[in-house]
């Protein structure tokens, strides 16, 4: 009785033990792990929609490039409201020049009333940034806009296209053998 007194005593303590590990790695794990995780992912998922939603922009039509620039900004309010670690800054300047975005399809479109909506959204945003009250002007907002979208449009036509790969021998053409 007293040596299974013992063995009991011992497989309490094992379990006591591994009880409090899974318990340590599930704390952990929610509170550094899973963040850093969302944040990777976040980071990840922010490029990628970004430039899909600026080649849309650029290249398609006016109601797909609205539509992938909208998207684009559900993503970072995403980001923004699920607390996800993402750098304040990057983050706002993002939704700020996607707004300008909007606004230049806005007006090419002569909806001045969502343009204007979204020209105050971009204000708000670059102002969260801490620019003056001059460089948050709609005349100064849009210049920027027109000089970083000739420089970006500058840099994407430019670009090289990478060769295929292809095999160092080349097929020939079918023969018929009479």
């Amino acid at each position: 009785m007293k040596v299974f007194k013992r063995i009991l005593f011992c497989f309490g303590c094992l379990g006591m033990f591994l009880i409090a590990g899974v318990l340590s790695c599930a704390i952990r794990a929610k509170y550094r792990c899973v963040p850093e995780l969302k944040s990777t992912l976040a980071y990840s998922y922010a490029d990628l929609v970004s430039d899909y939603s600026f080649v849309e922009y650029n290249q398609a039509d006016s109601q797909r490039g609205e539509l992938s620039m909208l998207n684009y900004l559900e993503v970072l309010r995403k980001i923004q409201s699920e607390k996800i670690h993402y750098p304040q800054n990057k983050l706002h300047f993002e939704c700020g020049l996607t707004y300008l975005r909007l606004y230049r399809i806005e007006l090419a479109e002569n909806k001045t009333a969502e343009a204007a909506s979204y020209m105050t959204s971009a204000q708000e945003e670059f102002s969260a940034l801490g620019w003056n009250k001059e460089a948050l002007s709609a005349d100064n907002l849009a210049k920027r806009l027109f000089s970083r979208e000739a420089s970006e449009n500058k840099h994407f036509n430019n670009m090289q296209v990478a060769p295929v790969a292809s095999s160092e021998r080349t097929p020939r053409p079918l023969e018929v053998n009479p």
